[in-house]
């Protein structure tokens, strides 16, 4: 008997352990499910939100792309309206507006392009207002790409004591400019206070008679060749 009953308890013993080790096993295998589902999860969180972040971005992408293609609309609806050729319009644009103005100069054929307070990105701009913190913003009205594919001429204005948006900034498109250009720098002129005769309207009639001549020179350059 005591025999029995030691084998009894030595028995008892090891069906103790024993369901212990498989209930531990359970336990271990639940939890390497539940880790490997909570890793899964995280990772289609990561996946999801990138996909997100980046139709976002292609959808700001197309709004932004939209607003700038409202002004070759005007500009279509102008030419039918009023039944005009490219050679009696100017795309003109002030500060933020020169980027519409250049986009349009870009894709369309206007008989010139006439900016004031130019710039070359929206960030760039910020960046002389705000520094480092510049770069939280999203890049938009990239003037100095649109600039690359204007053909007609174009005339630059900029005073050099314009606190908000600096002239070094239309320095950069006239550089990228590839087509017939000048550029005006008034030393007085701000961003908002300037004389509208002396700095805007003048120099824009003195770039026209220029670009009509050097036109001319080209056309017969062109003939007699």
């Amino acid at each position: 008997p005591m025999t029995t009953g030691h084998f009894g308890a030595k028995n008892l013993k090891h069906n103790y352990s024993f369901k212990n080790q498989t209930t531990y096993n359970e336990k271990r295998m639940k939890y390497n499910n539940s880790f490997t589902r909570r890793s899964s999860n995280s990772e289609k969180e990561k996946k999801k939100k990138s996909f997100n972040r980046s139709i976002n971005a292609k959808i700001n992408l197309l709004k932004r792309k939209k607003k700038l293609e409202n002004t070759t609309i005007v500009y279509d609806f102008i030419k039918k309206k009023f039944d005009l050729e490219d050679k009696n319009i100017f795309s003109f644009g002030r500060s933020i507006g020169t980027s519409p103005a250049i986009y349009l100069a870009s894709v369309r054929k206007p008989n010139g392009l006439l900016l004031v307070s130019s710039f070359t990105t929206i960030r760039a701009v910020a960046k002389n207002l705000v520094s480092v913190l510049s770069y939280l913003l999203k890049n938009r009205f990239l003037s100095e790409e649109y600039i690359k594919n204007v053909k007609c001429p174009t005339f630059f204005i900029h005073g050099k004591s314009d606190p908000l948006i600096p002239y070094q900034e239309t320095e950069k498109l006239h550089e990228l400019c590839k087509s017939i250009k000048d550029i005006h720098l008034p030393p007085h002129m701000t961003h908002n206070d300037f004389d509208l005769e002396e700095d805007i309207m003048k120099p824009i009639g003195k770039f026209d008679k220029e670009k009509r001549s050097r036109s001319e020179e080209r056309f017969s350059r062109n003939a007699e060749t």
